[in-house]
């Protein structure tokens, strides 16, 4: 690109260095090594003029400008300081390059090369020009690479944003947002069906002013809570009667910056109505049912230990064999039967949720405190392969417990006298894995798929005389879905000498607490 008198140049275009001196020394001399050019020449042209910008751009405005101009006016148009000018071009003048009339501030500098430079100085011009334009070429397209990239960019952010939106909008649970003052900052149409908004009322105000009923105010409380405390999730339910009678179970879980703060809370709202007039129709049906059979067992007991005592005449030791019998399975019954009440009761119910950072290591080792009694009774040894340290797990402390004291009750209950039972846990890393084993009586395998179901509990020879309702391991799987994690099973555990198949293993896998930035 040259540069006409009359016409500004752009700041820094030969400022720019675009030529390094090492690629010119290497180009310029492959290219005149050769040649009737004294190779001293090229040399010489290389020291004396390339050697620095100031002297590239002079060199190259004067070739294409061989006008007469002072360090002023050339300070214009190379975009130099006058001063850096002419603390350089009089070693172009000596170099034979330009031409200098007067002397001092008003000296006059003009093109005039020494015929031996002449045409280095014009192969020198036309590299640099190509290289340059070359340059500025290439910059260019990474000028329009780099807009293009960043429209698509734009355009990929608002695709997602709507696409987020939509899914948002979409969902039949209802999503509340909101930002450390508890102000709404989002909200989907199914939550304003279900807590009676307007489409946009509510955004902008805090959480607690656009709650129009006392029932929602657990809501705030669970907020502030979330927020205080290092839970990473809390689950409750709330009973609405306006706009309309629901039942509802609301999810909080905090939202963090990039720097780990908690800057508000996602709170996600499902209506759990039908569900729990099934489970109450359920509780009610259960109850009515112990309460009736309750009552005729409690006057069979009572006949039968006014039997045993001898209150209705002498009972021989042949007649007082069966009777144990009956009144073994009469307190069985009954037993199972107040089992059932309790639960009718929502003595076992788990409608709230606390996560929170555990160390998992510490609660299995109070979880095998808690049984160790059961199995010295039997003379179980338990073995622990617990690491003393693990990484966090988020978990209700209260209902993961429940959780392992089960299957290592089960353990326990369901492994023989003498039997030992192994509580192994692995780190997998991006989740811990609990492993309750025992040696005892195992599972068919076509009970398998039916143990975590309500009220179900495998029947044969072996377990006929182990008491149990069945919903101990309906329980853990629940509580292990909502948690993330799984639960499984396998039986049988061990081949023991005689080649006879025993033992089960449930293996529990939750996923470990992550750090904020990967949240």
């Amino acid at each position: 690109m040259s540069i006409e008198r009359g016409r500004q140049p752009q700041p820094g275009m030969f400022t720019r260095s675009l030529v390094k001196s090492k690629r010119i020394d290497i180009t310029l001399k492959r290219r005149y090594t050769a040649s009737d050019m004294n190779d001293a020449t090229v040399k010489e042209f290389i020291q004396t003029v390339v050697d620095t910008q100031i002297k590239k751009d002079l060199v190259v405005f004067l070739y294409q400008n061989p006008c007469m101009d002072d360090c002023r006016g050339l300070a214009v148009w190379v975009n130099q300081g006058p001063e850096a000018i002419a603390g350089e071009i009089d070693h172009l003048v000596v170099a034979g390059i330009l031409r200098k009339d007067g002397e001092g501030a008003t000296a006059i500098y003009s093109y005039d090369p020494k015929p031996e430079v002449a045409e280095v100085v014009r192969d020198f011009v036309q590299f640099y020009k190509q290289e340059r334009d070359a340059v500025q070429t290439e910059l260019s397209k990474l000028r329009e690479q780099v807009d293009r990239l960043r429209h698509e960019s734009l355009r990929e952010i608002q695709r997602e944003q709507s696409r987020t939106k939509t899914i948002i909008a979409s969902m039949a649970d209802g999503v509340i947002v909101t930002d450390y003052q508890d102000t709404v900052v989002l909200y989907n149409p199914a939550a304003a069906s279900l807590l009676g908004w307007d489409d946009r009322s509510a955004l902008g105000r805090p959480l607690q002013d656009s709650i129009k009923v006392d029932s929602l105010t657990p809501l705030v409380s669970k907020l502030h809570e979330i927020k205080e405390q290092p839970y990473t999730l809390v689950s409750t339910e709330l009973v609405l009667n306006d706009p309309r009678s629901l039942t509802v179970k609301a999810n909080l879980s905090p939202v963090h910056d990039a720097d780990g703060e908690r800057i508000g809370a996602v709170t996600v709202l499902r209506d759990v109505t039908e569900f729990k007039e099934l489970d109450r129709a359920k509780n009610d049906f259960i109850s009515m049912i112990s309460h009736e059979l309750r009552s005729p067992l409690t006057s069979i007991k009572g006949f039968l230990l006014s039997l045993m005592r001898g209150l209705f005449g002498e009972v021989s030791q042949k007649q007082m064999e069966p009777l144990q019998i009956i009144r073994d399975q009469s307190d069985r019954l009954l037993n199972l039967i107040n089992d059932l009440l309790e639960i009718s009761r929502g003595e076992m119910k788990l409608t709230e949720q606390k996560l929170e950072p555990t160390d998992l290591g510490a609660l299995l080792r109070r979880c095998v405190d808690l049984v160790q009694g059961q199995a010295s009774d039997k003379q179980i040894e338990i073995h622990q392969e617990i690491p003393e340290s693990l990484p966090a797990i988020d978990a209700d402390c209260e209902n993961m417990e429940k959780v392992f004291s089960n299957l290592l009750s089960n353990a326990v209950k369901y492994t023989p006298p003498e039997g030992e039972v192994f509580v192994v846990v692995r780190d997998l890393g991006m989740h811990l894995q609990v492993s309750v084993a025992d040696t005892g009586f195992g599972i068919p395998e076509e009970s398998l798929p039916r143990v975590f179901e309500k009220f179900y509990r495998v029947k044969n020879e072996k377990t006929r005389e182990i008491m149990g309702t069945g919903l101990g391991l309906s329980i853990v799987k629940n509580i292990v879905d909502d948690h993330n994690g799984t639960v499984e099973v396998t039986s049988p555990y061990i081949s023991n000498p005689e080649g006879k198949s025993s033992g089960t293993a449930f293996t529990v896998t939750l996923p470990r607490r992550q750090a904020v930035a990967q949240q």
